[in-house]
């Protein structure tokens, strides 16, 4: 299973290659909430649409 933390470096602007796997794994820890963040798209909504991904 996933860890569900994410580590950031507010230093650093290099992005390492994520697998499928990993961004599954990412959206099924999000939180169920219909609040959205600065892209207006709630957690619910990327839960809704992962399949299409997968």
């Amino acid at each position: 299973m996933y860890n569900c933390k994410i580590e950031s470096n507010s230093n650093s602007m290099y992005v390492e290659p994520v697998s499928r796997n990993e961004i599954l794994d990412i959206v099924k820890c999000l939180k169920n909430k219909r609040s959205s963040g600065e892209d207006e798209i709630s957690s619910i909504i990327i839960k809704k649409c992962i399949n299409i991904y997968n």
